[in-house]
């Protein structure tokens, strides 16, 4: 039975951030190469992938698209040296270009346009017209159709067909690599003590106040080199959301308010009278202590997770850690203050 290890861990850990980058590992841990058949991701309610990116698979894309390229360029240097109504057709292409340039071509520009135009075209017009007389090779079979075609087995001592051939069986190391056998294809394989890792950007939808929780899963399904039985796995993990920042902010600004009208009652205690008392606390929040108790409410709950408070008091970011920033702030402002300046090295 094959032997593999899921695993499914947070990567780039940003709690005010909407966006998750998750990352699947499928490890092999047997003697033996595992063929996975299929990766589903298991979505929650309100969420959906933004991004998904196998690490193996591009590889091998990447190598196919190459390999690929290489071939096309081979096969129409080949054809060209080999046939000669295709050398004629590139020549007579070149000179309808000319004829073309030179007819268009009025004074004073036409000495300019026939001296610095034409090594132009050699490097830019000269590829867009004969790509027609290129074999585009678009797949593993393609290009074995052109081995067979261009290249047959009496070729054997051409060095062009050796090379072109050469290629082919890379092309077909790669497919063998992905997994093809029995009429069933394989999403990859996985050679034993080796991995397969798969990235998910999951995008989730966020809370007003209160952070919300997610469970992300993705479910396996691979199998031995027979291709029988086949065996399932499942990794799961949780997430945790923030609520939104602006109405997060919002509540810090207004707890600012609060602090502030809690500092001057506890200074002005039951000497004033009511009018008297809402008159000078109206005033203190619309001058320096209510202004200063907004503006470091908003500075200190942007680095809230930050700060040391926030280890102290584990707590996460919702309107309970809002208010107890924007109250804090109004009453200890000069205490926050000070804080601030700790934070950003400022003596």
């Amino acid at each position: 039975m094959p032997n593999l290890k899921l695993t499914l861990e947070q990567q780039e850990v940003d709690v005010r951030s909407s966006d998750v980058t998750l990352l699947l590992t499928v490890a092999n841990r047997g003697n033996d190469s595992v063929r996975i058949f299929s990766i589903t991701p298991r979505l929650p309610e309100q969420a959906h992938l933004v991004e998904v990116k196998d690490s193996n698979q591009e590889a091998a894309r990447d190598r196919t698209k190459a390999l690929l390229e290489e071939l096309t360029a081979l096969l129409a240097d080949h054809l060209y040296i080999q046939s000669q109504e295709i050398r004629y057709k590139h020549m007579q292409l070149d000179i309808e270009y000319v004829r073309e340039l030179i007819e268009k071509a009025t004074p004073p520009l036409s000495i300019w346009r026939v001296a610095f135009r034409l090594p132009m075209y050699a490097a830019v017009r000269a590829k867009d017209r004969r790509r027609a007389f290129h074999h585009q090779l678009l797949s593993v079979s393609d290009a074995h159709k052109a081995a067979e075609k261009y290249f047959p087995s009496d070729h054997d001592k051409d060095v062009v067909a050796k090379l072109f051939r050469i290629k082919v069986d890379q092309l077909d190391e790669i497919v063998r690599s992905t997994g093809d056998t029995a009429g069933e294809v394989a999403l990859a394989l996985i050679r034993p003590k080796t991995q397969l890792t798969n990235t998910y950007v999951l995008r989730c939808a966020r809370g007003l106040v209160n952070p919300r929780r997610f469970t992300f899963s993705v479910g396996v399904c691979y199998g031995a080199l027979d291709l029988q039985p086949q065996y399932t796995a499942e990794c799961t993990t949780s997430l945790v959301i923030s609520p939104s920042s602006y109405s997060l902010s919002l509540i810090a600004l207004l707890s600012s308010i609060l602090g502030v009208s809690l500092k001057y009652a506890l200074e002005a205690g039951d000497q004033l009278g009511v009018g008297l008392f809402f008159q000078n606390l109206g005033h203190r929040l619309a001058t320096g202590p209510g202004i200063a108790a907004g503006v470091l409410a908003l500075v200190m709950f942007s680095i809230f997770e930050h700060t040391a408070f926030a280890k102290v008091t584990k707590l996460d970011l919702s309107w309970r850690s809002a208010l107890v920033i924007g109250t804090s702030a109004g009453v200890f402002s000069d205490q926050f203050l000070a804080a601030l300046k700790a934070f950003l090295g400022v003596h």
